[in-house]
């Protein structure tokens, strides 16, 4: 008695479908020798509470809180370092009108994107972006690497007004 099907073509079939389902797990639960943002790197620190945004419905107080550890948690600076897809710092305030210099500090290259606002850049390079975002008021954005695979945003930008 044999698991497989007796007709040659239904047996190649079937083995190839077995071959592809073990290259997909082994792909996926490979150890990457870069360190991957986006295809499954788990939260760290406080990223898990930063990049879950309160769902639709959510009272006013996790709405609040939500926001007081944004608030708590960003680095007013014009410099934003990336290497891997990882931001650092994850948090910025940023003033409308401004420049933010993105470095990327790792051995390929990165992209970045927010609202409109897209560069690509080169490995060791640094990019001069125009945070042009005309608020009115304080405004939250969230900015990553253009991954589709990200599980979630790179950082958060907060954008005061001129």
């Amino acid at each position: 008695m044999t698991l497989l099907p007796q007709k040659p073509a239904v047996r190649i079939a079937v083995l190839i479908l077995f071959a592809t389902a073990i290259g997909v797990f082994i792909y996926f639960n490979h150890p990457q020798s870069v360190p991957r943002y986006s295809v499954g790197r788990p939260f760290v620190g406080q990223e898990k509470e930063l990049f879950t945004f309160p769902p639709k419905g959510a009272t006013a107080a996790e709405q609040k809180a939500h926001y007081d550890l944004i608030m708590s948690s960003a680095v007013e600076t014009n410099s934003l370092d990336i290497k891997d897809c990882v931001a650092t710092p994850e948090v910025l305030k940023v003033k409308d009108g401004s420049t933010l210099n993105i470095t990327n500090s790792g051995s390929a290259e990165t992209k970045f994107q927010t609202s409109g606002r897209r560069a690509i850049i080169a490995a060791g390079k640094t990019v001069p972006i125009p945070m042009n975002f005309k608020v009115k008021t304080l405004s939250i954005f969230t900015f990553g690497c253009g991954d589709p695979l990200a599980t979630h945003p790179m950082g958060i930008l907060v954008v005061t007004p001129k």
